[in-house]
Parts: C-alpha cells; structure tokens; sequence
C-alpha cells in the first residue's frame, strides 16, 4: 500500500504494461477501483496472511465463487524472471558496461566487490546471488546515466 502513496498508479500501470509487452505476457491488474484500494489500505497487515495462507481476505471473498481446489491452493508462485540466463546470454555487453563506467562503479564498489562481479560474470556459473548482484549494480548504472550529471561522481 506504500507504494500507492509514494509512486503512484499510473507509473505502477505503465512499468507493468511496459513489462509485460516486452515479455509478451498478459499482464493484469484488476483492482484499480478507488473504494477497494481505500478499503484494503484501511485493513490490518494480519488480514492478508491467516492459517498460512496469503491473500487470505481475497480468498474468503472468492469463496463461494470459486472451486475450493483454488481457493485452497498455496503453490502458486508470481512471475518468474529468467535472470540467470539473460545475463548470461547478454555478459560480452554487460562487461562492456561495465568497462564504459568503470569511474562510476568504482565510486560505489570497492575494487574487490567490483572484480568479483567480473568474475562470477565472466566464468558464466552465475547463481541468483551474484545474477541479482550483477542486476542491481547494472540498474545502477543506468539510473545514473538518466538521472545524474556525471561529474558529480
């Protein structure tokens, strides 16, 4: 619900409709109407998780709707991103960002944080550890292209 307050609908819209285009997903975002957004942010944060269940005020106002098989169901995962192998398939051009703003990156990673990214970049073997390292520090990158004059830095 934070989020609502801070960043807003219409950029939470655009960043999931964006997100999904390039994925050629099908994205949704059903509950956009105002009098259910002011509702749940009037609700407690223990009446979204009850008997190890989350959603679990979403559930019970489905119940009657919907086959218990789904109401019931807690293997349900949200989307996957296939961070391991985009970065893989794409490390000659993240290593090349990462030659282009080596002053930059070197202003916030220490020399052996930065040499172990390149590293565990190089040998391929990535784990979600080091691909959400790598991920993160590339984000980074890029916010500071679009955001900041870079002598600042």
């Amino acid at each position: 619900l934070e989020s609502l307050k801070t960043v807003g609908i219409p950029h939470l819209c655009h960043y999931d409709d964006r997100s999904c285009m390039a994925q050629s997903i099908e994205g949704r975002m059903p509950f956009l109407d105002h009098r259910v957004i002011e509702y749940v942010a009037r609700l407690r944060p223990n009446s979204f998780y009850r008997n190890g269940y989350s959603k679990y005020i979403f559930r019970e106002s489905f119940r009657a709707m919907l086959p218990g098989e789904i109401i019931e169901r807690k293997d349900k995962i949200g989307f996957y991103t296939p961070l391991i192998k985009l970065i893989q398939k794409d490390k000659a051009w993240i290593n090349q960002i990462l030659c282009e703003n080596h002053d930059f990156i070197a202003a916030v990673l220490t020399a052996n944080s930065l040499k172990a990214v390149k590293m565990n970049l190089a040998a391929g073997q990535l784990d979600m550890k080091w691909a959400l390292r790598i991920f993160r520090l590339l984000s980074l990158v890029f916010w500071n292209r679009n955001n900041l004059d870079k002598t600042l830095i």
